[in-house]
């Protein structure tokens, strides 16, 4: 049909690489996991560049060849212990305390039939990882493409002149037929987002946007999954619910279907005028006109570029370890801080949070913790949501997207 985004669906059981969808959390006598897709690329395989802490606090994954004992690639992923984000409409941002089960997208080399990936758990102070029972491992399967069932339209904006870009998939849920003009200028109200940031401004053509409408019986959402074609609702009943759940496996076959073997993020603008969200593998947002732009592009920072949260909160977790994710550090020495190289030379760290002009140091506050939990900046999108990215996110930012420019 004119006008719609047709991928490539490339030879099968081709590809150096794979994008993964991995459900985790608390379950049973510890923590189980579920492969929910697997979904082969095209282009080479991500770069390795994660070096595990020698006391790790978090969750990352381990991926071996066919065959292979040792790992030969390292992801590091949110911690499933940690409950849903939640937000203020003030731009503060929270965790609960109640841990529940996590989704997580992420790309990794495809070794071929038989690749396999195994989740570790950092454990309080410290995780013997050769050792204790309570990772698993899972064999990644590709899943069975439906292509060519979609009805994705490229949005005429950034990227769709180069053929490196990601795409960026938005997806509606819960409006109707009726409602796709609404639609429409919500998706528009999403790209802005990411065009009112000075950081991001540089790498917009390493983004290449498409809608995807898929028309809903029903209209908005309730706290019970209702006829709507990605089974969103609200967490619970609360009338102060902040987090809206999407059936992943459900958007993965959509992405599935208008990605093929092109790299991809997903973007779901869920039909409700409340304030709401949540980052997994989808970054899920509500039409809230007042919230739905900082909630989008904090979510991504989680979805697509994997960067932790930069703020305290009463969530209920501890760790002594060091997190895994790259903006967010335990206690350091100058030599050991992850992003000493961007620490101007006579900037005191810890970093006092009335320094001028807020440069690069190490703030004491970070990953639900006001003590011994250190953010690169003072300020950062990461941390409040009308807030730009710092510079070590944009780092992270842009070792992610420079191979899509």
């Amino acid at each position: 049909m004119p006008g719609q985004y047709v991928p490539d669906p490339g030879p099968p059981e081709q590809a150096d690489a794979a994008s993964v969808t991995l459900s985790y959390g608390p379950g049973g006598d510890g923590f189980t996991g579920k492969i929910l897709s697997v979904r082969l690329l095209d282009g080479p395989p991500p770069l390795i560049d994660f070096d595990l802490p020698v006391e790790p606090a978090g969750a990352w994954l381990e991926v071996h060849a066919p065959q292979g004992r040792e790992p030969a690639f390292l992801f590091p992923l949110p911690d499933p212990r940690l409950g849903h984000e939640v937000g203020a409409e003030d731009g503060t941002l929270t965790r609960s305390a109640e841990a529940g089960p996590r989704t997580a997208s992420f790309e990794v080399p495809w070794y071929g039939p038989g690749t396999r990936i195994t989740l570790r758990l950092g454990d309080g102070d410290r995780l013997d990882s050769r050792s204790r029972a309570g990772a698993f491992t899972l064999e990644l399967i590709p899943n069975e493409g439906e292509r060519g069932q979609h009805r994705a339209v490229p949005i005429a904006r950034w990227g769709h002149d180069n053929p490196r870009a990601l795409l960026l998939i938005l997806i509606a849920e819960a409006f109707t037929s009726a409602e796709a003009a609404k639609f429409d200028a919500a998706a528009d109200d999403c790209l802005r987002a990411f065009e009112s940031l000075p950081s991001l401004q540089p790498l917009l053509r390493a983004l290449a946007p498409v809608k995807l409408l898929l028309p809903s019986k029903a209209s908005g959402i309730s706290h019970k999954a209702g006829n709507t074609p990605l089974g969103a609702r609200w967490r619970s009943a609360a009338a102060d619910e902040r987090v809206i759940l999407v059936d992943e496996r459900k958007v993965g076959r959509q992405v599935s279907n208008v990605a093929g073997r092109r790299r991809a993020q997903a973007i779901v603008i869920v039909n409700s005028p409340r304030y709401g969200g949540s980052g997994g593998a989808s970054a899920v947002v509500s039409c809230d006109p007042q919230s739905m732009q900082g909630v989008l592009v904090h979510e991504l920072g989680h979805s697509l570029f994997g960067l932790a949260d930069e703020y305290s909160a009463a969530s209920g977790y501890e760790s002594d370890g060091e997190p895994v994710l790259p903006n967010v550090s335990g206690p350091f020495t100058p030599a050991t801080l992850k992003w000493g190289d961007l620490v101007a030379p006579g900037t005191p760290v810890p970093t006092p949070a009335d320094q001028p002009d807020h440069k690069v140091g190490a703030y004491e506050g970070a990953m639900y913790s006001d003590h011994l939990r250190y953010r690169p900046a003072f300020s950062c999108r990461m941390r409040d949501l009308n807030a730009d990215f710092c510079p070590v996110c944009v780092r992270v930012i842009e070792r992610k997207l420079t191979p899509h420019l």
